[in-house]
């Protein structure tokens, strides 16, 4: 199943560099269609089913911080159990709860803010490198977005393309990287581990610009 998954992401970022939203057609008899029903088919029950992932085992889902005058919350979002994850039909709306770790922050200061992505993680369980934030909404959806082409592309019966063009509740709610008048407000995700390891501890560190100065507000959710 990792497999893929990695094809579909793997094909994402090449028709994003090249600029190709509309990929060749194929027959819809055509040599290699069962093989790519097959496929999203799994890729469907794997990405969109529900995940049966235990949550995470917190004394608390939320943690409250200040630091160099700013003010942060931060609480763990139930993906599967959100209002932007659902739909009428098979499983979640975008993504299930075994590809993301997503989060609900605010920072508050009395200087304009502006969040800067390429120097936030996580740290999940014990301390370490951590894992990169998604900066962008749409990076999220990439295998979705690459599950639909091929639908179309081969003709297939299925539902990715409505599934994608409802994401629109979770694009506005994402974390803005444009600064914002003293206030931050949003979403922010995190690929979740590959081990699937049951989760006790999580170090959330939110990368900060304040009226120009950085600050990394951190968050320990235990």
């Amino acid at each position: 199943m990792r497999r893929i998954f990695l094809r579909f992401l793997f094909f994402g970022s090449v028709l994003a560099g090249a600029g190709c939203p509309h990929p060749a057609q194929r027959s819809p008899n055509g040599p290699g269609r069962a093989q790519v029903e097959v496929e999203l088919s799994d890729f469907t029950r794997y990405w969109l089913g529900p995940s049966l992932v235990a949550p995470p085992t917190l004394g608390s889902p939320e943690a409250e911080v200040e630091v160099g005058g700013l003010e942060g919350l931060a609480a763990w979002v139930s993906v599967e159990d959100s209002a932007w994850n659902q739909w009428p039909g098979y499983g979640s709306r975008l993504f299930n709860g075994r590809q993301y770790l997503v989060f609900s922050v605010t920072v508050l200061g009395d200087r304009p803010l502006r969040w800067v992505p390429e120097r936030s993680r996580l740290e999940v369980n014990e301390a370490g490198a951590g894992l990169a934030a998604v900066a962008h909404p749409d990076e999220l959806l990439t295998p979705l977005m690459v599950g639909a082409l091929e639908q179309q592309r081969w003709h297939l019966e299925g539902d990715l393309a409505e599934r994608v063009r409802g994401a629109g509740a979770l694009r506005a709610a994402y974390l803005p990287t444009a600064e914002q008048g003293g206030a931050l407000h949003g979403l922010v995700a995190f690929p979740a581990p590959a081990d699937e390891a049951q989760i006790a501890a999580m170090r959330l560190t939110l990368r900060v610009m304040s009226g120009g100065v950085p600050t990394d507000v951190v968050w320990l959710l235990e």
